[in-house]
């Protein structure tokens, strides 16, 4: 070829990368959500997927619950100080009081498979973590209420069944989340000044009317010794 057609060659060739080198640059990411995640590694991320989403919104909703507590306590303090009949417990949360119908929808994809449901949440495919996770928007459910409906109703669909054989934790961490959360109520009493009587006080007090060798009936965690108002 001529030098001429050489250098018209070499224009055009450069002229045709040039348009491909922009087009790249207009054109969008068409990866997963966290930018540039393709198909390829929406899958690999499946498995650990569920546990980011799980413990992401357990650490949101912490600070937004404590601030709550520490509020409503210094308020309750303050009204029960001034001697009123009645202790005012201010008993709030803040996530709304999910409606039964909503509760029932849910239930449709928490429990899979009925009485045969097993396992935490956390290690279900990433896939239905985050459909529970759209429907909970949808029903203005927290996450944590809904993963707290499912375990409640596994356990209902298997009376006589512990939570180790429900594969849903081992006795012995069930029993510690259970003490930790008995010890965060009492303090919380404290701090808003209520009278309450410990399930401990109460099974004490029931071996000294009774006896030693009598047996003690169920206790509930905390008794109001008088008539509290709920606020």
């Amino acid at each position: 070829a001529s030098p001429a057609k050489r250098q018209k060659t070499t224009t055009s060739s450069g002229s045709s990368r040039d348009r491909n080198s922009r087009q790249q640059q207009r054109q969008p990411d068409r990866g997963g959500r966290g930018g540039g995640r393709g198909r390829n590694n929406r899958k690999r991320d499946r498995g650990t997927g569920g546990d980011r989403r799980l413990n992401a919104t357990a650490n949101n909703a912490r600070p937004i619950f404590e601030r709550a507590c520490s509020s409503i306590s210094s308020i309750s303090a303050a009204e029960n100080s001034k001697g009123k009949t009645a202790p005012v417990l201010h008993w709030e949360s803040p996530n709304s009081h999910p409606a039964v119908e909503a509760e029932e929808a849910m239930l449709k994809q928490l429990i899979k498979y009925g009485k045969k449901e097993r396992g935490m949440f956390r290690t279900k495919p990433a896939w239905l973590v985050e459909r529970v996770d759209q429907l909970c928007r949808y029903n203005d459910i927290d996450l944590i209420q809904a993963l707290s409906l499912r375990r409640t109703t596994i356990s209902l669909l298997n009376p006589g069944m512990d939570m180790a054989k429900l594969q849903l934790g081992s006795n012995d961490n069930v029993r510690a989340s259970a003490a930790l959360f008995e010890e965060a109520v009492e303090d919380y009493l404290h701090a808003q000044d209520v009278p309450f009587i410990t399930e401990e006080e109460q099974q004490r007090a029931h071996k000294e009317e009774n006896g030693i060798h009598t047996k003690t009936p169920p206790t509930p965690d905390f008794i109001f010794p008088r008539p509290t108002r709920l606020r």
